[in-house]
């Protein structure tokens, strides 16, 4: 598995269309005062599966459910993308 990390968010939506499922996965790292909603998806490129995921930072409380909204909007006329609340995470297995 390839891991594509995308620095701006524009960038990510360009991808989406790489995308081999319809959902995309979010978790919120939150601390005092701000608070980073990680984007992840998984993609292919030939037979490779790609993770693409990106960032982005935010005021802590209420503007991170307005941001979700906003990502949700855009997500719904780019297509049927539902944002689920959840983590994609590597697993590497080595057989000798």
């Amino acid at each position: 598995m390839l891991v594509m990390y995308l620095d701006e968010i524009e960038d990510f939506v360009r991808f989406l269309d790489r995308r081999t499922m319809n959902e995309v996965f979010y978790e919120i790292i939150s601390d005092v005062n701000s608070a980073t909603i990680a984007l992840h998806f998984l993609g292919q490129v030939g037979d490779m599966v790609v993770l693409y995921e990106t960032r982005i930072e935010v005021r802590a409380g209420r503007q991170v459910e307005e941001v979700l909204k906003e990502i949700r909007e855009t997500f719904n006329t780019i297509g049927e993308i539902e944002l689920i609340k959840g983590k994609i995470r590597e697993i590497f297995i080595s057989l000798a």
